[in-house]
């Protein structure tokens, strides 16, 4: 289903890996729509969330160090 927390978790992965292939603005599409469906559907301090949080966190990083090497 479009909302079950399983897709969700699928995109914060798939935003994961395109960070890592330094795919930012499709990275960042992925990361906030997972987090926004795990949002509505898990507790704050929900790991899932957690962990979404912490690839958000990391692609923010990463676009700041790509940024600063222009």
């Amino acid at each position: 289903p479009p909302k079950h927390f399983l897709t969700a978790l699928t995109k914060g992965a798939l935003g994961e890996v395109l960070t890592a292939r330094t795919k930012y603005a499709e990275a960042e599409t992925l990361l906030r729509e997972s987090y926004e469906e795990l949002q509505a559907s898990q507790a704050l301090d929900n790991q899932r969330l957690v962990t979404v949080r912490n690839r958000i966190a990391a692609l923010n990083e990463k676009k700041e160090l790509a940024a600063a090497k222009k």
